[in-house]
This record gives structure tokens, C-alpha cells and sequence, in this order.
């Protein structure tokens, strides 16, 4: 064996694929594969891996074709595997993969013209027709002249060279302005490949302003970065991950300290690495044109939410999320100015909330707040809100950040708007700081969220009608003696839309309760989710009628409820105008309780979207929709099997009905 071919076969075996170090595959372990002569393993197992490529199963090719890579010597049965996986990674889609495979072909076995010609076809896919045209002339030289391959090559380069000759540069020739048009089109980061074309095209896109306003700064991109420096307004650093020689993160400070930055007005950066007291005075140097502030920082020395609001003193937006194990970094003092802040964001990462008192130097200094959100702080900041904020019109305080939703409701409000409209509260227990920022509120609010523990508290939440609350959303901690909290709160909110019971602490609702939803005229969407549903039989018929008053409500969703939910279900399906119905989990009910539900549901006549997730489902019940001509579609989301074939045989052609399968450790969400 030559000594290319002897580095060429080490290299198959360290770097080919990392995956590629598995010690036993499905059919076959190391040890029987080493007592096989070659003749068996050409006769016994390369078929069945070609078997596997006919079936599509290209990762089991891959992973047997590895598996015969690491284990065996014989050069002919190397190459036929690496040939078996150009295949696989060629129906995969993966280019970079098929080019890897075809070049060490090349390179064991320059007169094989399977590794030209794999070759060819990336670097065609690809549009790099000088790249199809080299190596189909390789080819040529390795590959006999009276072979049906050496047509197929020659075949390509003629390809290649004809479409060389035949390029135009057609942005080149349309007027500036159609040609700016078809740039802004460009995702960013792709603008740094089409730079590499052609001179004309490097200097129309680094000529045109607009689409460099919004620059992403990456290790790739810092020589890019000087030449439209001049452009840029707002600036995006990632620095998660770390490996490179040189930091993204020291790159971008580096830059900070060398050019000027005359547009600059937002920055944002992501980072692990904040190790140096030299980033936190050079962040500085562009602290007067700043206006838009978003760091999320963690490492040695991160830069104190002090020090940012002493330095940048013309910020209308600042984000601050900060993963430093130390409450001093939250900690601000009186401030010796009056902010001009509108948006503030700020996220404690420590396992434990800080007491509010420590924001009371920012919170104290920003009279012109719109929007705020605290995250892992202590109430107290309540008060200081109430009375320091007067332009407030939204409060989150101690969402989880995962699940926060804020972001697309704060840019619903438009900068006219006077007054709180949106605020969410998580994880309060002073009835009196909420009672205060409602009342001081009551004829702004549009919606209100609130989870608080309010078991023992004598106190009603509110006692102050809040007339123009459309969205409202419970979950509160209370035993059912507590119950007139809920009802006071749903009673001073009659023009709700959207009510949600979130009792993540599966507290219960009793009749009053449904009751005080009745009343609720504009109601159009009811979700109850993990709720002890305490209903009396002997009262069920005035939960139908409470149900019934509702002509608004088209949207239901019941999720994993226990209790009387029988009793529920079956005041659902007496609603008039329903129009789509979701019911996930175990909600205590049988197989005869969901037919007899499918088949009340299949009567209402502008039903039309049915959801089951998460529960036992019957064809024989879902045939009960065979009777309506108003349902559209079902999906049944479920972890148990469901005969597909026989649910869509049983229903009309017009219902349209998907299937999703769930694991066990899934638990989806599905707004309405």
C-alpha cells in the first residue's frame, strides 16, 4: 500500500466522523466481524448495508459502514464502505459530509472516478463551477480514456465550463436602487459571502448604509467591521461559547477602543467571559451616544448596574441580566441624576429573590418609566413603583423567564397610551401593595395577572371595579373558605374577554365561582388548567345555565383537572357558540363519560375544532362527530395507540383529523 494511501486510511479512521467509534452495531460485534475472512465480509455484510440503502436507512449505513472502518484492514473493503457512505450522506442531503467521503476516495484511490465525480456534484450544488471544472480535469488525467466515468467527467467540466461562460453578473446590471432593494432581502450574516464575489458587488453592498445599520459582530466579521463602521447603529455580541484564540468578546472591546462609533445607538451583548475591569471602562467610551442597553453577563469582574447607569446617562432602554453570585452587583444608591429611561429589564440570577430596597436608587430616578420588568426581586419594589413611576404602563415582577410573554405585549402599547394597562404579578403575598396599584389604576387596566398566596388574608383583593380589564388570569394559593377572593376580583372585572384559572398549585373552584363567570357577557376564551373542579350534582344544572348565559365564548380549554370535572365537561358542551374545545389529561372521567361528551359536542352547531391531548380516546366516541356538519378538524394529541386508518374511516371526508404521538416526559402547551 502506497504511503498516501497508508495516511489516507489512518485518517478514515480518526477523523472521518467522531461518531464513528462505537464498539458493537445491531447485527454484528467486533469480535465476529475480526473472525470473518474478507470473502465473507464482501458475501455476508456489505449486502446487507447496500439492503439498507435501498430501504432510505441512511444513518444504520452510516453507522455500520463506520463500524467497518474502525475494524477491518483489507484496503477493497475500505474504499467499498467509504463509497456505501458517500451514498448515505448524498441521500441525507449533506454536502459538506459527501465532499469529506468523496476526497479521501480520491486520495486512496486516485484511478476510482466515483470520488471525482461525488466531488463535482457538491462543488455543482454549490455554484462553484471553477471547483467542478478542477477536479473533473483531475479526473480526467487518473481515469481511463475508454471508460463510461471518463464521459461522465468530461461530461461535467463541459457543464461547469459552459455555465462559467455564460455568467452574468446580474445585479451588477440593474439600476442602484432595484439592486439595494434585492441586498435588504439578505439575511445579515450573509452579506460577508456576497463581499467575496466580485469587486462591483463588494463595493455595492459596502456602499449601501441601510443594511448595516444592525451589525452582528463575530470573530469572522471584526476586519469587516472597521469598513462600515460609519453605518452602524446597533451592535449584537454573542460570546457564549468561547474557543477561539482570541475571545469574540476582547475583539469587540478591542474595537471599541480603536475607532469611533458616531451612530451607535444600541448595544448588545451575551457573554460568559466577563473576566477583565478593562471592558468595563472601554464599554464606557461609547456611553454618550448609547441610548440602548442590553447586557447579559457573567464571569469574574461583569460590570455592576451601578456603575452602567453612572456611566451611560442617556439611556431610554437598559437590560441587565446577571449571573454573578453577588446581590452588590444589583445594589444601586441614589443616583445624582434623573434618568430618562423608559424600558427597564432586569433579571437576578441568584437562587434567591434580593430584597427590593436595593433598586430604590434606580427606582427612585426614573419618572419617565413606561415598561418594567423585575425578575427575582422582593415585593417591596411595589410601593416604590406605585409612587416613583407615574408614566408606568406595564409591570412584570418575578415571571419565570422562560415562559414570559411580555415582550410581544409591551410593543402592543403604543407610546401614547396613559396609564398601566398590562401588569403581572408572580410570587406576591401583600394584598395590600397589588390593592394599591389597582385601585391608583382601575380605569387603565386592560390586563391583569396575578399569582399570590392569599390563604388566611381576610382582606378582599379588590373592592375597586376595574372596568376595562379584558385579559385576567388567576392563580392563587387559597383553600375554597377563601373563595370570595376569586369571585370579588372576577365581579370587579366584567368585561373580561380572556380568563385563565393557572392554579399550579391545584387549588379548587367551586359553583360561586362558575357562578361569577356567568356574568362575564364579553367572555371568548376560558382556560382552567389544574384545578380540583368542586361541583355538587344538585348544582350542575345552574353551572349549565351560568354556561349557557355566555353567548360570546367560542374558546374552551380544560386541562388536567380532577374533581367533578364530569360536571364541567358536560356544562361545556351546553355552550352556544363554541367554536373550539381543548381537553388534555387525565380529567377524571371514563370511556362512557368521553362519549357521551363527543356526542353533546357533535349537536353544537358552530363547533369547529376539536383538541384531545394527553387522554384515553375511543373510536367509537369520536364516531359520535359523524353527526355534525359544523366540525372542521381533530387532533388528538396521545401517548396511547390510536388505529388512525380505522378514526378516519369512521368520519366524513370534510372533518380533517391529525394525529400526534407524545412521550411521557412531554407536557405541550396550546393556546387558544
Amino acid at each position: 500500500m502506497m504511503p498516501n494511501q497508508e495516511s489516507a486510511k489512518h485518517r478514515t479512521r480518526s477523523s472521518l466522523d467522531s461518531s464513528s467509534k462505537c464498539s458493537e452495531i445491531n447485527f454484528l460485534t467486533k469480535e465476529k466481524l475480526c473472525s470473518m475472512n474478507p470473502e465473507e465480509i464482501r458475501n455476508v455484510i456489505l449486502p446487507s448495508i447496500q439492503d439498507a440503502i435501498n430501504r432510505n436507512s441512511n444513518d444504520e449505513v452510516i453507522q455500520q459502514s463506520n463500524f467497518l472502518i474502525d475494524n477491518v484492514e483489507n484496503e477493497e473493503l475500505l474504499v467499498s464502505a467509504i463509497k456505501l457512505q458517500i451514498k448515505a450522506w448524498r441521500n441525507k442531503g449533506n454536502l459538506i459530509e459527501q465532499l469529506q467521503r468523496a476526497e479521501t476516495l480520491i486520495t486512496m484511490v486516485p484511478e476510482d472516478p466515483e470520488g471525482y465525480i461525488n466531488a463535482a456534484d457538491v462543488y455543482s450544488a454549490r455554484g462553484q463551477q471553477k471547483s467542478v471544472m478542477d477536479i473533473t480535469k483531475k479526473g480526467m488525467k487518473n481515469v481511463p480514456n475508454t471508460t463510461d466515468a471518463y464521459e461522465e467527467l468530461a461530461r461535467q467540466y463541459y457543464v461547469a465550463e459552459t455555465r462559467m461562460l455564460k455568467r452574468v453578473d446580474i445585479l451588477g446590471q440593474l439600476p442602484w436602487d432595484l439592486a439595494c432593494g434585492v441586498i435588504e432581502y439578505l439575511p445579515q450574516l450573509n452579506l460577508d459571502e456576497w463581499l467575496q464575489i466580485s469587486p462591483s458587488w463588494r463595493e455595492l453592498v459596502l456602499g449601501y448604509p441601510i443594511i448595516w445599520r444592525i451589525f452582528v459582530f463575530t470573530n469572522r466579521r471584526d476586519s469587516l467591521f472597521a469598513e462600515v463602521i460609519q453605518y452602524i447603529e446597533e451592535v449584537d455580541v454573542c460570546a457564549e461559547a468561547e474557543d477561539e484564540e482570541i475571545p469574540v468578546l476582547d475583539k469587540f472591546i478591542e474595537a471599541l477602543g480603536s475607532f469611533q462609533f458616531p451612530r451607535l445607538r444600541r448595544l448588545e451583548i451575551y457573554t460568559e467571559c466577563w473576566d477583565h475591569d478593562r471592558y468595563n471602562s472601554t464599554l464606557s467610551s461609547v456611553s454618550t451616544t448609547v441610548t440602548e442597553l442590553e447586557l447579559q453577563i457573567n464571569g469574574e469582574q461583569p460590570i455592576s448596574l451601578s456603575r452602567i447607569l453612572m456611566d451611560f446617562r442617556n439611556l431610554t432602554s437598559l437590560g441587565y441580566i446577571c449571573e454573578k453570585k453577588d446581590q452588590q452587583y444589583f445594589t444601586v444608591s441614589t443616583l445624582p441624576y434623573t434618568t430618562i429611561l423608559r424600558y427597564i429589564n432586569i433579571k437576578n440570577e441568584l437562587p434567591h429573590p434580593i430584597r427590593g430596597g436595593q433598586l430604590d436608587g434606580l427606582l427612585k430616578s426614573v419618572p419617565y418609566a413606561r415598561k418594567i420588568i423585575l425578575t427575582n426581586f422582593g415585593e417591596e419594589v411595589l410601593p416604590t413603583i406605585h409612587e416613583y413611576c407615574p408614566d408606568l404602563t406595564a409591570l412584570e415582577l418575578n415571571v419565570d423567564y422562560n415562559k414570559t410573554y411580555s415582550n410581544f405585549i409591551l410593543q402592543e402599547i403604543p407610546d401614547d397610551v396613559k396609564g398601566l394597562q398590562y401588569m403581572v404579578l408572580e410570587r406576591v403575598e401583600s394584598i395590600g401593595y397589588v390593592k394599591d396599584l389597582m385601585e391608583s389604576h382601575q380605569n387603565t387596566l386592560k390586563e391583569l395577572n396575578i399569582n399570590m398566596c392569599l390563604s388566611g388574608n381576610p382582606d378582599r383583593l379588590s373592592t375597586t371595579p376595574l372596568p376595562n380589564v379584558e385579559t385576567l388570569t388567576l392563580n392563587m394559593n387559597i383553600a375554597p373558605a377563601e373563595e370570595h377572593h376569586i369571585i370579588s376580583l372576577i365581579r370587579h372585572c366584567p368585561s373580561t374577554r380572556i380568563l385563565t384559572f393557572d392554579y399550579r398549585c391545584h387549588q379548587s373552584i367551586t359553583n360561586n365561582t362558575f357562578q361569577a363567570i356567568g356574568l362575564l357577557q364579553y367572555l371568548e376564551e376560558l382556560v382552567i388548567y389544574d384545578v380540583d373542579i368542586l361541583i355538587d350534582e344538585a348544582d350542575e344544572a345552574t353551572v349549565i345555565r351560568s354556561f349557557q348565559r355566555l353567548r360570546n365564548l367560542k374558546n374552551v380549554k380544560i386541562d388536567r383537572c380532577d374533581g367533578t370535572t364530569k360536571v364541567l365537561l358536560n356544562a361545556v358542551s351546553h355552550i352556544f357558540n363554541l367554536e373550539r374545545v381543548s381537553i388534555s389529561g387525565k380529567n377524571n372521567w371514563t370511556l362512557d363519560d368521553f362519549q357521551e361528551f363527543t356526542r353533546k359536542l357533535s349537536m353544537l352547531k358552530h363547533l369547529r375544532t376539536v383538541i384531545f391531548s394527553r387522554i384515553e380516546v375511543s373510536v367509537d366516541a369520536l364516531k359520535e362527530f359523524q353527526k355534525s356538519n359544523s366540525v372542521e378538524s381533530i387532533l388528538i394529541r396521545s401517548f396511547e395507540g390510536i388505529v388512525a386508518d380505522k378514526v378516519r374511516e369512521a368520519l366524513p371526508s370534510h372533518i380533517s383529523v391529525k394525529f400526534i404521538k407524545l412521550y411521557q416526559d412531554e407536557i405541550p402547551e396550546y393556546p387558544l
